[in-house]
């Protein structure tokens, strides 16, 4: 449900300076000006429906392990504060142990440590696949898009090894430390304020609707944290070879040809994605929570 948002993001992110709109190429002002879902439109008529599930095998591979990783750390990190830095706790009228909303924070921004590893390079194949359909009417379908990703892997490999596959992974951490403590801490906040205002002890008895919401909440704030960066990184991963020394040279060009906005480019899409994508994924959580204990 969410990969075509993320397709019009990464080609917002990664066209500074033309797109194709329209069977013609249009400055880079005219990306936001058009509007995701005429980007949406134009990639359709050009490209038919599959077209926008360009690159959607990498992260189909990686979601349930990435998140199960994140997911993991994040209850790891809980606990280890919990026995480390007792003398920091909020107690509760329940006499239960919880966490301050900035040890959420800490406990969130540790769990991209695990989770780059998985990430990155799936972030890298999917980039360059979503890129790639610019001007083309390529063959479509799940077997098309299958051949690309392993001639995309292939193609990494022999010309730069693992190496090559992991390129980003630098910049996909640095986005993703920030954007998971905002993300975890959000979710943290949005639903301990909701119980309180409810009267109740504790947050996991929140409704369904609730924890919808807060999950939600959650997962905009992430993108609003996380975006500047994944900018960087999508433009970096998505390079020729030899075109950026590091990333604090994409993000020095960004800002002399676009200006701070550009580092806010295809906001609208990824927000458009966060909210029901992981006001899904903490009710999914909560509710294997309750089936489990």
């Amino acid at each position: 449900m969410g990969h075509p948002w993320d397709l019009v993001k990464v080609r917002m992110q990664t066209t500074p300076a033309q797109v194709i709109l329209d069977s013609r190429v249009a400055c880079a002002a005219v990306v936001e000006e058009v509007g995701t879902f005429n980007i949406i439109r134009s990639i359709v008529v050009q490209e038919g429906a599959a077209g926008l599930y360009r690159g959607v095998f990498p992260p189909l591979a990686s979601v349930v392990p990435a998140f199960a990783v994140t997911f993991l750390a994040n209850d790891f990190a809980q606990n280890m504060i919990l026995q480390h830095w007792s003398h920091k706790i909020e107690t509760h009228s329940t006499c239960q142990s919880r966490l301050t909303i900035e040890q959420y924070c800490v406990a969130g921004a540790f769990t991209a440590i695990p989770a780059t590893a998985i990430l990155a390079p799936s972030e890298r194949i999917k980039c360059l696949l979503q890129i790639q359909a610019y001007g083309e009417s390529a063959q479509s379908g799940p077997r098309a898009e299958s051949r690309r990703m392993w001639k995309c892997i292939h193609s990494l490999y022999a010309n730069g090894g693992l190496r090559s596959i992991y390129k980003g992974t630098g910049a996909t951490l640095l986005r993703d430390i920030p954007g998971n403590a905002a993300f975890f801490g959000a979710y943290e906040l949005t639903r301990t304020t909701l119980a309180e205002n409810e009267g109740l002890d504790d947050p996991s008895q929140l409704s369904a609707a609730k924890t919808l919401f807060a999950g939600g909440i959650a997962g905009s704030t992430n993108w609003l944290v996380a975006l500047p960066m994944d900018v960087i990184k999508s433009r970096y991963q998505t390079a020729p070879e030899g075109m950026y020394n590091s990333l604090f040279e994409v993000f020095q060009k960004l800002l002399k040809e676009e200006g701070v906005q550009g580092l806010y480019r295809g906001l609208t899409p990824a927000l458009l994605r966060a909210f029901p994508a992981n006001a899904a994924c903490f009710l999914g959580v909560e509710m294997s929570r309750k089936l489990f204990i």
